[in-house]
C-alpha cells in the first residue's frame, strides 16, 4: 500500500518545478546588467591626502577613491597613473609642467587590488617617493587617471607641500 502511494505521489507531483532553461550568454548577460551600476563611475583624490618635505625629496600620501554611479566607493581592478605637475596660476597652458610621473600601478590581481586598499577609508592609499627637483616647491598639481576594462577616470589635485 506505501508502495502504491509513493509511486502516485511521484508520478502526479513530480521531483520539483518544471523551470525554463537559460542559455549562458543570458546568464552572463543578466549579471551584466545587474552590477552595471556598481562600476567606477567617478574617481577623486581625497582630502585625506597630504605632501611633505623629507631629506632628499618629497614624499606624497595619495588617497584615491572610486565612486559607482550610486556615489559609493567601490574597489575595482586596473591601472592607477599618477603623475606630480607643477600648477600655474591664471595661465591659458591647460597643463602645468610635469615634475615626475611614478610607474603605472597595476592593481589587477585581487592579492595587489587587495595591498592598496584601505577598507576603514574605502579608498586605495598609495605612499610615493618624488625626488627633489625644486627646492621652493610649495605645492603640486596631482593627477591620477584610472584605467580599466570599463574606461577611463581621471581627476586631479592640488596639495600643499609642508
Amino acid at each position: 500500500m506505501t508502495k502504491l502511494l509513493v509511486c502516485i505521489l511521484i508520478f502526479t507531483g513530480g521531483c520539483g518545478v518544471i523551470t525554463q532553461s537559460r542559455s549562458l550568454e543570458d546568464c552572463r548577460q543578466s549579471c551584466e546588467n545587474q552590477y552595471a551600476g556598481f562600476e567606477p563611475s567617478g574617481i577623486k583624490v581625497s582630502p585625506l591626502s597630504s605632501a611633505s618635505k623629507v631629506s632628499g625629496g618629497f614624499e606624497l600620501n595619495i588617497y584615491i577613491e572610486l565612486e559607482d554611479s550610486y556615489g559609493s566607493n567601490v574597489k575595482h581592478p586596473g591601472i592607477f597613473r599618477i603623475e606630480a605637475y607643477r600648477p600655474k596660476k591664471l595661465s591659458a597652458v591647460s597643463k602645468a609642467e610635469r615634475i615626475f610621473k611614478w610607474d603605472d600601478i597595476k592593481a589587477f590581481s585581487a592579492k595587489n587590488n587587495n595591498s592598496y586598499w584601505r577598507d576603514m577609508m574605502r579608498s586605495y592609499s598609495f605612499n610615493l617617493k618624488m625626488p627633489e627637483t625644486n627646492s621652493s616647491l610649495k605645492e603640486c598639481l596631482i593627477e591620477v587617471t584610472f584605467i580599466s576594462e570599463t574606461g577611463m577616470l581621471n581627476t586631479q589635485k592640488i596639495l600643499q607641500i609642508d
